[in-house]
């Protein structure tokens, strides 16, 4: 399924968005296709103001941060009211295990709720409790929220997704949900890593061929993705092993990415 040639429906099936292992790949294409219609609209300056006079509630483990103000910024810009919830520590268990706290809040006119802490189960429970209020999993480590951006911001580079060479070095675990969002967007996947994560790579392999390499030069060679995680030196990515992927070849690592030995330092310039 090519997104450049996807006609949207303009309808998800689901009521909220949990994990991309939820997800079909035409709900993938129906996220990324009004990205990409939003995404003209504001390039053209045209009114994006049609969820005015909703509110959308953010639950967060982290006070400040680039999760917390892209969210801000991204309710704003389309016309509705974001607010924060900050809970640290216990404090976010307690709330999100309460069904009786999410409901009271739940009735102070919230349209929907974004759950961005470092637990995937958060979201899941917080969706059980509200039933009928749609939950956005925006965990910030490896959500369906980072993945598709990442996948959004590929397509932006490369131009397509389908049939392109995806190369993940190093721990696969830490990017389960981006490694489902390459591979159900019709990616090839190519992985050298520690791990035998076969039930991930068997549940992608009806999506897309999925390849497990003996060494990282066979992963990254002709790659136009490099997803890293290197916990050893043999998953690093060197300017050496970067060589031999694609020109231009977008490379994906957790932040900070500064003074990371498994990155050498024209890739973090870049």
């Amino acid at each position: 399924m090519d997104l450049k040639n996807y006609t949207a429906k303009g309808v998800l099936p689901v009521n909220s968005v949990l994990s991309v292992k939820g997800l079909t790949p035409s709900d993938l294409m129906e996220i990324l296709s009004e990205c990409e219609r939003l995404g003209r609209k504001e390039e053209f300056g045209e009114d994006m103001d049609f969820l005015k006079n909703k509110n959308y509630c953010l639950i967060t483990s982290n006070r400040l941060g680039a999760g917390r103000l892209a969210f801000e910024i991204a309710v704003s810009s389309l016309g509705a009211k974001p607010i924060t919830l900050p809970l640290g520590g216990s404090n976010v268990d307690a709330f999100i295990s309460t069904p009786e706290s999410v409901k009271a809040i739940a009735k102070l006119n919230i349209s929907a709720f974004f759950v961005g802490t470092k637990m995937q189960k958060d979201a899941f429970v917080l969706s059980d409790s509200l039933k009928k209020i749609p939950v956005i999993n925006a965990n910030i480590d490896d959500g369906p929220v980072h993945a598709l951006s990442a996948v959004l911001c590929v397509y932006e580079r490369i131009g397509r997704l389908f049939g392109i060479k995806v190369c993940f070095l190093g721990n696969v675990e830490n990017h389960s949900e981006l490694f489902r969002a390459f591979s159900k967007c019709g990616a090839d996947i190519s992985v050298f890593s520690p791990e035998n994560e076969s039930g991930l790579f068997d549940e992608c392999r009806q999506f897309s061929e999925i390849i497990i390499c003996e060494d990282a030069r066979s992963a990254a060679d002709k790659a136009d993705v490099i997803v890293v995680d290197g916990n050893s030196p043999e998953y690093y990515l060197t300017e050496e092993l970067s060589s031999v992927a694609k020109d231009g070849c977008p490379v994906f690592h957790s932040v900070p990415a500064k003074d990371s030995p498994d990155l050498f330092e024209k890739c973090v310039e870049h």
